[in-house]
């Protein structure tokens, strides 16, 4: 047999929700941003509370060359560089750290062009309004600036293909802007697809949600 790269190491909910609020826990660029509707931490919560299986939470040693890395919450870290990276197991960890110690999702919100540009926390807040506090969410889920983000959902008003959108926000990668921009802003259901039943349909158009128009 060959040699496990890996080893079991069975740990406490509470050490390990400690361990990535002082930031010894952390994550690697390869990483979406958290994602999770309010349903899907409140079904993690249950799950646990009834005694059920959660999976397995995956964490590699990060090697001392490896600095694309960021932190999860948006509180102050003990380390300002993370020791393990997760791999699998993300958006569980920042809902029980949500959850048990209201330290929010938000983190460094990076620009399209990947440079770090603000903190998602209450000076954005501050900022934008309450009533636009959805606005900061997506912000964190899609890397971009609060600005260029109201400036493409207003662009979307009218039913506008990925090509158009991307072109819109200046992002010269199609594979960034489908993983980091469009697909949270369909899955978050702030655009529509025009075809939603031929998803992959050369004449597929997005457009924003009524309900996000207002």
């Amino acid at each position: 047999m060959g040699k496990e790269l890996y080893t079991n190491i069975p740990s406490k909910v509470g050490d390990l929700i400690s361990d990535v609020k002082n930031g010894r826990i952390g994550l690697p660029d390869l990483q979406r941003p958290f994602v999770w509707k309010d349903n899907k931490v409140r079904d993690l919560l249950d799950s646990m509370l009834r005694g059920f299986p959660i999976g397995y939470i995956m964490l590699w040693e990060s090697p001392a060359y490896y600095d694309r890395t960021s932190h999860i919450g948006k509180n102050d870290k003990a380390y300002k560089a993370p020791d393990d990276l997760v791999i699998d197991g993300q958006q569980r960890l920042t809902a029980l750290l949500a959850a048990m110690t209201k330290v929010g999702p938000g983190a460094q919100v990076k620009s399209m062009g990947g440079q770090v540009s603000e903190q998602v926390g209450e000076q954005d807040r501050e900022q934008v309004g309450e009533q636009d506090e959805w606005i900061v969410r997506l912000s964190s889920m899609t890397k971009m600036d609060i600005g260029p983000l109201k400036k493409l959902l207003e662009f979307c008003k009218q039913p506008r293909s990925r090509a158009e959108m991307q072109e819109f926000c200046n992002v010269k990668s199609r594979s960034y802007f489908l993983i980091n921009i469009l697909k949270p802003l369909i899955a978050e259901n702030v655009l529509l697809m025009t075809l939603p039943d031929k998803p992959n349909s050369r004449l597929q158009k997005y457009c924003l949600s009524e309900s996000f128009g207002k």
